[in-house]
């Protein structure tokens, strides 16, 4: 999409060495041009901290013709332009990483994993401290303690 629309910047006397039909491409690529323009990977971006398993397994599904057509427009584009080596993420594609996600979120590790990355983003630094110290599990046995001395008094001075 890059070279489409670096092409139809091109002069017409340019553009003719690369196209049959300059006119016809300059006016194809401009009309979609403010469209090509906005095109940008937020369609395909997860939000962090990532939703609950089976929410983040939907959209991955939802999202799979999308990543398969993505990955199969960059081999054409590498192929055509042998620019495997800038290009190359490994061997790995888009679809590749999509499956090993969705393959992540029917693990029990997933929902361990999703709980700190909420924590993380939900809470101060001194509150994720405080958690990973286990100051809060001694505040909740406190609080629940005095839960129960509350809970134990009213049951001694009940009113019949």
């Amino acid at each position: 999409m890059t070279t489409l629309r670096e092409y139809a910047d091109y002069s017409p006397s340019k553009l003719e060495h690369y196209v049959d039909d300059p006119g016809a491409l300059r006016t194809h690529v401009s009309v979609h041009q403010t469209y090509l323009n906005r095109l940008g990977p937020e369609p395909l971006l997860i939000e962090w901290p990532p939703a609950e398993s089976g929410v983040l397994r939907a959209r991955l599904r939802e999202l799979a013709p999308l990543v398969r057509r993505l990955d199969a427009a960059v081999d054409r584009e590498a192929a055509a332009s042998d620019a495997d080596a800038d290009t190359d993420t490994g061997g790995e594609s888009i679809e590749y990483y999509r499956r090993t996600l969705a393959r992540l979120t029917r693990t029990d590790d997933y929902d361990r994993l999703r709980q700190v990355a909420v924590a993380e983003a939900e809470l101060s630094a001194e509150e994720f401290e405080r958690l990973a110290a286990g100051t809060v599990d001694d505040d909740l046995a406190a609080v629940e303690a005095g839960i129960d001395a509350i809970d134990a008094a009213l049951d001694e001075y009940t009113v019949s």
